[in-house]
């Protein structure tokens, strides 16, 4: 049959094939740009690939990862050596720059214009990146410097009117790519960071990367000032606002910890800054029972290290009056402490942790019959345990796992 009867050659089949598709799929634009790249790898098939881009357009008018899908089409497979890419590239970004003007012209377009700038300096910092990594050549060269300049150029457009255009991703994304420290050096990403957790003091991302840039400044000129802003901002604001982000808590403790091992703070400081946090997420709902857990296993793992096991054994008496504590954190005194006595008194309170749960207490019989050979005090601990366990078949599963230890 000729190719020009033959619907198979034509395309038509595949057409209506991937049509199905889309309307099995309609809202994943995930799928869509993945049957557009099938579609792209077959020769011939031009139209139905021009056909596939148009209803990403159609289908997904407002939305900043198609709008960058659409901008970049013609990336698609291109090679870094051929030579077809730096007009494919200067084409994508001339797409991305036209994109912007339309939206910031129709604000009532419905378009996320904070999502297009961040889906534009992420197709920026992506082929700065890769020209910067390729092998050196000359062209490779020229186009990591053109988009160096590219995200400069994009920093201060998005300076130029934050309120229209700045977002907390796009904040993280362009002091990622250092378009904000190739525009102002250390201290203007300092008073840039200012600024954005400023307007966005719910974001943990940008709190870290402030609080990063304020420990770097410690140590610095001027550092025991310094250090003290440090901790206001921390203490007021960073820990504040964002008290439910374990990133953030474990970045405060490894500075303090270090401050504590420059000879900075005391021993008491370190030990009121733990009690502060343990008061400050105390009330945290359950699911941030990892963070709690971290800040009473880092309490007694530097008291350890720093004092010993009276030391620890004093701070995970602290953590027992002044926090609530996890079985976790029982584990880790459990394998810090050495004395019989002490381990009986852990293994008690693990059990109580969760009482239902049999493994705090088949540790605490394997201690008794295997460490302490007290086969009286397993056999009472057993009955305990047996009532605490919530079913039949949880007794039935612990009494077997029990005769293992004895026998």
């Amino acid at each position: 049959m000729a190719t020009a009867a033959n619907p198979y050659l034509q395309g038509v089949v595949a057409r209506i094939v991937y049509d199905q598709a889309v309307a099995a799929v309609p809202d994943d634009l995930e799928f869509r740009k993945e049957l557009a790249a099938i579609v792209a790898r077959f020769d011939g098939m031009e139209p139905l690939h021009a056909h596939a881009v148009q209803t990403v357009s159609r289908d997904f008018a407002n939305s900043p990862p198609a709008i960058a899908y659409l901008c970049t089409a013609g990336l698609l497979g291109v090679s870094l050596d051929s030579p077809a890419l730096v007009d494919a590239l200067q084409a994508a970004v001339a797409a991305f720059q036209e994109n912007l003007e339309r939206i910031a012209g129709n604000a009532t377009a419905g378009v996320d214009l904070p999502g297009v700038w961040a889906e534009y300096i992420r197709f920026l910092t992506h082929w700065h990146e890769t020209c910067a990594g390729s092998p050196s050549s000359q062209a490779m060269s020229s186009l990591a410097a053109y988009f160096a300049l590219l995200l400069r150029r994009a920093c201060a457009a998005v300076c130029e009117d934050k309120d229209a255009r700045m977002s907390s991703e796009v904040a993280v994304l362009l002091l990622d790519s250092n378009a904000v420290g190739d525009s102002g050096g250390d201290d203007g990403t300092v008073r840039w960071l200012e600024d954005a957790t400023a307007r966005f003091p719910q974001s943990v991302e940008l709190w870290i990367r402030r609080m990063t840039a304020l420990i770097k400044e410690s140590n610095g000129a001027n550092g025991d000032a310094q250090r003290r802003a440090t901790d206001r901002v921390f203490e007021t604001q960073a820990l504040s606002v964002c008290a439910e982000s374990q990133r953030l808590w474990s970045l405060w403790l490894d500075w303090t910890e270090e401050l504590h091992g420059s000879g900075v703070v005391s021993d008491q400081d370190v030990q009121s800054r733990y009690r502060g946090a343990f008061i400050q997420t105390a009330k945290l709902p359950s699911e941030y029972a990892g963070l709690k857990e971290e800040l009473q296993t880092r309490f007694v793992d530097w008291a350890h290290r720093t004092g010993g096991l009276e030391a620890m054994r004093a701070a995970y008496g602290t953590v027992s009056r002044q926090a609530y504590p996890t079985l976790g954190f029982y584990k880790r005194c459990l394998e810090l402490e050495s004395d019989p006595k002490h381990l009986v008194v852990l293994h008690e309170y693990a059990c109580r942790v969760r009482e239902s749960d049999m493994e705090p207490w088949l540790a605490y019989l394997r201690h008794l019959v295997t460490q302490q050979r007290k086969l009286e005090d397993a056999a009472s601990v057993f009955w305990r345990a047996s009532r605490a366990l919530a079913t039949d078949d949880d007794r039935a599963v612990f009494d077997s796992r029990y005769q293992a230890l004895l026998y």
